[in-house]
């Protein structure tokens, strides 16, 4: 679609040199998007595999991200917590 609105533009005499310019120009995001589906399919792959055959690791991959997530939210309030207590603690300091 955006190759055919950037040859339409094109004066009719330039249009081969121009699509062999834009298809060059656009090379480098199709191998990238190539690159990417494989590497999510690798990731999709292997976890119907581990499902399949270690369907108990998995269950436990997941217990642990599950975990770490609400680690990190204790983590933050307790932080953000004790940085406003620090802040006040020094705002009465300097009166």
């Amino acid at each position: 679609m955006v190759r055919l609105s950037l040859l339409e533009k094109l004066d009719i005499e330039e249009k081969g040199s121009a699509l062999t310019a834009v298809e060059e120009h656009f090379l480098c995001l199709m191998q990238f998007q190539e690159e990417f589906f494989n590497k999510i399919w690798e990731y999709v792959r292997k976890s119907l595999q581990i499902a399949q055959h270690e369907p108990q690791f998995l269950v436990k991959v997941l217990r642990i991200i599950e975990s770490d997530r609400k680690n990190n939210e204790y983590i933050k309030k307790k932080f953000t917590h004790l940085v406003s207590i620090l802040l006040s603690i020094g705002c009465s300091n300097r009166r």
